[in-house]
């Protein structure tokens, strides 16, 4: 193999491969991504920013064989999509095996990026739980190259990696993110300590391998002292004579389940990475360090010449294929044939450069490091992807670049030129169809195929001259396109812009739409807005968990949970102004747990939120303090963690709250109630439920009466009845059907029956129910109606996370391939428990008032009727598809069984006729070794020499007259003897009969056929016949006792 590989490197390969636009700014997708394409391998190249994953499962983008992420631009939020996707992969990957692999591994993950990148991922340690996915994180070291360089090479690809940065600091483009000094917390780079630096990044790359790759097991017990382990917990003693564990709960020093502090327990080893209680900040790192880079294929194989390769002495086979594949082969005579002797000069690789360029300073620096464009590097280079923010695209020194690289064609990624197109199809179509069932609820998401989500310039950019225009290129040789989702660059093995991209939704969806008196910014009553329904993982249909909850009389907005892409929901709903208005006054944002699920949305929300204030406080309006981030502990120290990653404090973001259900809430280890602020909060409280480590489920009671209580990802507790007692609307999650009590306990989730029992125990007066499995998506089954029972201490504090390692249940790129569900549109059986229970059941980017909820029942039936024909016609599409399919696999396989049938034949004959060339060869091969033997043997006996002449001479016939011997054979056999002899193939058969043709001589000569007569008169004989006698006359001839007896008939 190794040989093989070296071989086709020193003649080039051959591939077919392609960039694909995985996502270009929209209000879901911020940033651009391009999938590069190989049959064996994908890499993704580009700003892996929210939404990234759930518009992979839209376009129908794999990620099993996904070997390599090159993160373009700055390590801020801007891969907020990173650790989502990591994840995805993880599960998705389980399984895969590294080719030629001696230990049976799943293959590597490389992760390339800028400065600050390790750092990034160190910082989710406390929620990242996975086993067996090797990963490595590589730095750009900034410093040192101010040049490209090189940074990955496989068989498929090389990269080089452009680090460009501004000279100085410069303000920040946009005025609602530009921060005071005392905001930032970056270090100096004077005095930089590079020892320290590389302890810290070697902390910080075990971490993350520990986070991904450690040997942890989910069972595995360790021996300490109880006193030693910080409590409440739960413990296992274990008994010397029958080895068995007994379990303890453990609440304090004074509650110690009748244990004592040097007691000897066992209790669950924690997760490697967790036990790091804070990292060291980022410092001596380089800062506003944005990556692009180049990407170039390996060198271009020549055709290969078969007429060469035939005059080095080889013969079409086995030897062509090896030297085609870059193997070296042997001729018959031993001589070694390299490939690069019979195949045609190699050309350089095409590629493709990817730029991302975020300021006018950077792109200075840019313009610096790329040079005279001279460099060999540059070579094969077809076409440049610019991702661009702000003016810059319409900055002159831009257009310059462009001018100058007009041997490429350029594709631009802005959020004004690319345009705000729907990124998600498949739940904005099923939210299309909801709303022409109740369009009080559901509303068709907001999309502009022609301008930006907040343009910077207003245009219309929608083909090439469009473009040039707006872009103020003059040149006609410059081509410029506008990068599009789908589009695909084709690299190998010719160079092609694949600009065939549709979109689904028309530009005019004014029929869809609600009227604008319904979207009030003055609400007198609270308002419910499930942005993200689904659980575990995006997927077409539903995102991620959020809720946001919208009180009237300027009480503020509220959301929670906070999953990836949650901000991307809030712009599909909202116009640029609305969503402002939102943000500035939010007040407060709830996360439940640290599942990635339910909080990778936070940090987006929070800077937006951040500029929302800057931009509208004034004078007349005062900006408001921070919202509350009110969470468990490990959540605030992620905050803390990531804040020098961003640059900015975390009380520039949010107030951080951390909240304990015995504890209370506490600000930066002070006790804490919302009467020091202006939040309208009466009470908050939380109880701990049984799910994962510090999951907790709230009630929150306003200072106008209205409790809202939010359970979380939970088994039902009753504790959570208690204090949500008479709520007036109860969010629960009810992620199982009925029917799936065992995997619902073995994730620790509810059913639907056990999320309405919650309701029923509370006396909640509005049931709404979320969180349900991405596998499908229509109205939940509920068949029976399960209260809640009492949770034990010990449930409560053992923080068994049954997603830890393993992975939400399915995976949504594995679900999208799943078989149908039937929709069965009486799932939802009325129980006489819940006949008084007004419930809803969530959909993404529904908006329900309190009031409303009651009448949400009784579209049940419509809406399960919906999905059920739905996905009748997408099952009648997909069994088209596969009747198309098979009848497509049938002709093939026909075809490949008619010219198998041909092939067979043709070798059948070719083998025929071999054969019989063969049996020529060897039957003159016999006659001219018979022919030298009697050579040899006339040089060596005189006296036969004399006797063989004198019979020559006897039977040699004069004209007309028939010759004969003693022994009776004719004259006309000798000739045929001497054909025989003298090797002619066909001479043995109808030879004769040519010589007759020729002869001048009359039809009674010897050489005519008529006077081939057998010594008998019994007439003609066959010429077969004639080359028998013939071959017996030269067998007698060669006999010594023949020739004595022919030489005494002579005398």
């Amino acid at each position: 193999m190794e040989n093989q590989k070296q071989g086709l490197q020193s003649v080039g390969v051959r591939t077919n491969f392609h960039f694909q636009f995985i996502t270009t700014p929209t209000s879901d997708t911020p940033g651009t991504s391009l999938i590069l394409h190989f049959d064996t391998k994908r890499y993704i190249f580009g700003e892996l920013c929210e939404g990234t994953q759930r518009a992979s499962i839209q376009r129908g983008i794999g990620l099993r064989k996904v070997r390599g992420l090159f993160l373009a631009g700055k390590t801020e939020w801007n891969n907020g999509g990173l650790i989502g996707m990591i994840l995805t992969m993880a599960d998705v990957q389980q399984g895969e095996i590294e080719p030629n692999g001696a230990n049976s591994r799943r293959p590597r993950l490389h992760i390339y990026g800028g400065p600050k990148q390790l750092h990034s991922l160190a910082c989710a340690r406390r929620f990242v739980f996975r086993t067996g996915m090797p990963l490595s994180v590589h730095e750009f070291d900034a410093d040192k190259h101010r040049v490209p360089e090189q940074i990955y090479k496989d068989d498929n690809i090389s990269v080089w990696g452009i680090a460009v940065r501004p000279e100085a600091p410069e303000p920040t483009e946009s005025a609602g993110t530009e921060l005071a000094d005392s905001d930032t917390t970056s270090g100096s780079k004077e005095g930089v300590d590079k020892s320290r630096i590389d302890s810290e990044q070697g902390l910080r790359s075990h971490i993350v391998n520990n986070m991904f790759d450690s040997d942890w097991k989910r069972d595995r017990l360790v021996q300490c002292r109880l006193k030693d382990i910080k409590l409440p917990a739960l413990v296992w003693v274990r008994d010397q004579t029958t080895k068995a564990l007994t379990s303890y709960t453990c609440h304090d020093e004074n509650n110690l389940g009748g244990l004592t502090l040097e007691t000897d327990v066992l209790v669950r080893m924690p997760w490697p990475a967790s036990t790091v209680e804070r990292l060291p900040r980022v410092s001596g790192l380089p800062d506003n360090v944005s990556m692009s880079y180049i990407i170039k294929g390996h060198a271009q194989r020549g055709a290969f010449d078969p007429v060469k390769a035939k005059s080095l002495g080889l013969t079409p086979g086995p030897a062509f294929s090896d030297l085609v594949a870059g193997r070296s082969v042997q001729n018959d005579e031993g001589h070694t044939i390299t490939p690069d002797m019979v195949l045609k000069p190699s050309r350089p690789g095409r590629g493709v450069a990817l730029f991302d360029i975020p300021s006018a300073s950077h792109l200075l620096d840019l313009e610096q490091q790329l040079g005279d464009l001279q460099d060999p590097l540059f070579e094969g280079i077809e076409a440049a992807v610019w991702i661009t923010q702000g003016t810059l695209p319409y900055d002159e020194r831009f257009q310059k670049l462009l001018l100058k690289l007009k041997q490429l064609k350029h594709i631009v990624s802005h959020p004004d030129i690319c345009h705000d197109y729907i990124s998600q199809d498949s739940s904005a179509v099923s939210s299309m169809r909801l709303s022409k069932i109740a369009s009080e609820f559901f509303v068709v998401p907001r999309y502009n195929n022609s301008n930006g989500y907040n343009p910077v310039i207003q245009s219309k950019a929608n083909d090439l001259q469009d473009l040039k225009e707006v872009l103020g290129v003059k040149d006609p040789n410059v081509e410029v396109i506008a990068a599009r989702r789908g589009l695909k660059i084709r690299v190998e093995p010719n160079f092609v812009l694949d600009e065939t991209v549709m979109e689904h939704l028309p530009d005019d969806m004014s029929p869809y739409r609600r009227s604008s008196a319904t979207v009030s910014k003055t609400l007198t009553e609270p308002e419910v807005v499930t942005l993200g329904t689904g659980s575990a993982a995006p997927s077409k249909y539903r995102n991620v968990s959020a809720v946001l909850l919208r009180m009237p009389d300027a009480l503020g907005n509220y959301l929670f949970d906070c999953g990836e892409g949650t901000l991307g929901q809030l712009k599909r709903l909202y116009t640029a102004e609305e969503l402002d208005e939102i943000l500035f006054n939010l007040k407060g944002v709830w996360i439940s747990h640290l599942h990635a699920d339910h909080h990778l949305g936070t940090l987006a929300i929070l800077q937006t939120a951040m500029s929302a204030r800057a931009r509208m406080s004034g004078p007349e309006r005062p900006r408001p303090d921070p919202p509350c981030l009110i969470s468990e502990r490990n959540m605030i120290d992620y905050m803390d963690d990531y804040q020098s990653v961003l640059g900015l404090r975390t009380e520039s973001l949010c107030t951080p709250i951390a909240c304990h259900w015995m504890e209370g809430m506490s600000l930066r280890g002070e006790p804490f109630d919302f009467s020091q602020t202006n939040i309208p909060i009466k009470e908050l409280r939380t109880v701990k439920v049984s799910h994962c480590h510090g999951a907790q489920a709230i009630s929150v009671t306003f200072t106008n009466g209205f409790k809202f209580s939010y359970s979380g990802d939970c088994r039902p507790n009753e504790l959570f009845c208690k204090i949500g007692l008479d709520s007036d609307v109860l969010v629960h999650e009810a992620t199982f059907d009925d029917g799936l009590e065992g995997d619902a306990k073995a994730k620790k989730h509810c059913t639907t029956g056990e999320a309405v029992g919650v309701a029923l125990g509370m006396k909640a007066k509005n049931l709404i129910l979320t969180h349900f499995s991405q596998r499908y998506q229509k109205i939940p089954v509920l068949s029976s109606v399960k209260m809640p029972e009492h949770v034990s201490e010990a449930d409560l504090l053992d923080d068994d996370d049954a997603e830890m390692t393993t992975g939400p249940e399915l995976g949504a790129h594995d679900a999208e391939s799943d078989p149908p569900q039937t929709s069965d549109a009486t799932a939802w059986i009325e129980q006489d428990a819940t006949r008084n229970l007004n419930i809803g059941v969530a959909f993404d980017l529904m908006r329900v008032k309190v009031s409303q909820i009651a009448s949400m029942k009784r579209l049940f039936p419509a809406i399960s009727k919906m999905f059920q024909v739905g996905e009748e016609k997408r099952e009648a599409k997909r069994q088209a598809v596969a009747a198309v399919l098979r009848g497509e696999e049938e002709r093939k396989m026909a075809d490949k069984l008619a010219r198998q049938g041909a092939n067979r034949q043709r070798m059948a004959q070719a083998q025929a006729k071999n054969k019989q060339a063969n049996q020529q060869k060897g039957n003159k091969r016999k006659l001219e070794t018979e022919k030298g033997k009697e050579k040899e043997k006339e040089k060596h006996d005189p006296a036969s020499n004399g006797s063989i002449a004198g019979t020559e001479a006897m039977v040699v016939p004069q004209a007309g007259a028939e010759a004969q011997t003693g022994e009776g054979i004719p004259a006309s056999a000798s000739m045929n003897a001497k054909c025989a002899q003298n090797g002619d193939a066909e001479a043995h058969g109808n030879g004769l009969g040519r010589e007759a043709a020729n002869s001048n001589s009359n039809s009674n000569s010897i050489n005519s056929p008529t006077c081939l007569q057998a010594d008998d008169g019994s007439g003609s004989i066959e010429a077969q016949e004639c080359t028998d006698k013939a071959a017996e006359y030269v067998e007698s001839t060669t006999s010594p006792a023949k020739r004595r007896k022919l030489d005494v008939q002579s005398g």
